[in-house]
């Protein structure tokens, strides 16, 4: 299966931060030509028809099995990029919510299957992030607000 490009070419996506003990559940990705490492905050697209507060709260139940509770919106963003032969559009939506089931704030990883791909979730310190010891994309978004909140 292909990702959701909407006909039009713009993808509307919804992300969460969550945040436990000092960390936030991130994504790992890697660039398909660059091969870079990077991660960003868990979510998906959202598809026609769908809120994306009801997207974000599908998308981690769907990808690993927790009930996203306190959600609440934190901005939206637009992000143009070019992507191979191509530009892309997004719209996303960034939520902030919590996961509900203690045994998964335990969990330190999550493999996540999606569109013939297996991705690794897992916790990362915003030390480490603020350190810039991982890449978080999209670039657009205001990382640096958020490492210094709790």
């Amino acid at each position: 299966m292909t990702p959701k490009w909407y006909p039009d070419g713009i993808e509307v996506k919804a992300l969460c931060l969550v945040e436990h003990e000092g960390r936030w559940l991130m994504q790992e990705f890697f660039h398909p030509e660059t091969q870079e490492r990077y991660v960003r905050f868990l979510g998906g697209a959202v598809d026609k028809g769908e809120y994306a507060e009801e997207a974000i709260i599908r998308e981690f139940r769907e990808e690993i099995g927790a009930t996203l509770v306190g959600v609440e919106l934190v901005t939206v963003r637009e992000h143009v990029f070019p992507y191979r032969d191509d530009t892309r559009h997004q719209i996303i939506f960034v939520f902030k919510g919590r996961i509900a089931e203690p045994e998964l704030l335990a969990q330190e990883e999550f493999l996540i299957e999606e569109f013939g791909h297996r991705w690794r979730a897992f916790w990362v310190a915003k030390t480490d992030l603020a350190a810039g010891l991982i890449p978080m994309r999209p670039a657009i978004l205001p990382f640096a607000e958020w490492l210094g909140s709790e």
